[in-house]
């Protein structure tokens, strides 16, 4: 007779991949998925995601877009990008950030004097940085020096001067001005005989359009000439053709006159 062997009590002794031991007793087969609850960061290390223990080790070995897509928190990812003080304005999202060469963010820079002001993007600041200093890092702190001053700052700050300051910038100008007097004055016979050249070439210009008007003037005279000569010369022809009409059909009357008068006598 076959005695039947004890029922054993004891907890499960399977060794689980996930090192979570199985709550139930001791059982034939395989266990059952783990569902102990489990916490996982998201890409971003800023949230705290709940799984169960199986499904996280089904994210984990399955699909990489199954895995961004899961553990992402649907929040701004906010890393600090490496280059400039700004921070990643992406979701969440798997792997590094985007490159800070392509980063959006508006920076007011100036000119030397401070008076010029500009908002360029993030990218457009490390671009002037890298081909100015060779080097596209800054932070916060750092002043974005990267506009040309114009006259208008020269103006303002002149104004800005002291008034001491402003005598010395004046009494500088003078002296300019005076040397530029004497050198004026040094030129001045050179600037009278251009001016000269000008008036004679000005006069010949002026002569050379009054031959070429009067040129034409006697040529539209001899013109007329010819076209009014031609007319009466059309006007004698026609009146010389009238006047052999007269003369012939005069001439053919007083023959027929002469032909018929003996008979009519």
């Amino acid at each position: 007779e076959v005695q039947e062997c004890e029922t054993c009590t004891l907890p499960c002794q399977v060794e689980r991949p996930c090192k979570h031991a199985c709550p139930k007793r001791c059982h034939p087969g395989q266990c059952d998925p783990c569902a102990q609850p489990v916490e996982s960061a998201c890409h971003c290390k800023r949230t705290q995601l709940n799984f169960l223990c199986s499904e996280l080790a089904t994210i984990a070995s399955g699909a990489p877009y199954e895995q961004k897509r899961r553990l992402s928190c649907g929040k701004v990812c906010h890393k600090q990008l490496p280059n400039c003080p700004h921070a990643c304005a992406r979701t969440c999202h798997a792997g590094v950030c985007p490159e800070e060469e392509s980063c959006e963010e508006l920076e007011n820079v100036r000119c030397p004097c401070k008076r010029r002001k500009e908002k360029w993007a993030c990218k457009q600041i490390q671009g002037a940085l890298l081909a100015r200093d060779g080097k596209r890092s800054y932070t916060a702190a750092t002043i974005l020096r990267l506009l040309e001053c114009d006259t208008q700052c020269g103006k303002a700050a002149s104004s800005s001067l002291k008034p001491s300051e402003q005598t010395a910038a004046a009494k500088n100008e003078t002296a300019d001005n005076a040397k530029v007097g004497e050198t004026s004055a040094a030129e001045y016979t050179t600037l009278e005989d251009s001016t000269s050249r000008s008036k004679l070439s000005k006069a010949d210009k002026q002569r050379e359009r009054e031959e070429r008007r009067l040129a034409r003037l006697a040529a539209q005279e001899e013109a007329d000439a010819k076209k009014a000569m031609k007319a009466r010369l059309q006007l004698a022809k026609k009146v010389l053709a009238v006047l052999l009409l007269i003369i012939g059909g005069l001439g053919c009357g007083l023959i027929l006159f002469r032909v018929a008068a003996p008979g009519d006598l």
